[in-house]
């Protein structure tokens, strides 16, 4: 069982941001809330005192497989979906170039 606490971050909740804690528990949210107990020794523990924590990230304009006089560009869906969670965006918009008509 795989957990994380992030102390004293300020979270961004749908309706309020607030500071609290925050455990995780094998990649899901376990729990919210001040000083929450935790076992130190499965626990690996982050200070974010003054650091803003966002549930995920929106990409509203990216091209995957978007051809170009010079080809598809370097990504497509699957590359660039796994390229984006890997760095904490959780959704993208592909941007599409239309044609008149």
């Amino acid at each position: 069982m795989e957990q994380v606490l992030i102390k004293n971050g300020i979270l961004v909740l749908s309706n309020r941001m607030e500071e609290n804690d925050l455990l995780i528990v094998d990649g899901k949210i376990k729990k919210i809330g001040k000083n929450l107990s935790y076992d130190a020794d499965k626990t690996n523990l982050t200070e974010a005192s003054g650091k803003i924590i966002l549930p995920g990230g929106i990409d509203a304009h990216v091209h995957f497989q978007l051809p170009t006089p010079a080809g598809p560009s370097c990504d497509d869906f699957l590359t660039g979906s796994r390229a984006a969670i890997a760095g904490g965006t959780t959704f993208c918009f592909d941007f599409v170039t239309p044609l008149r008509g």
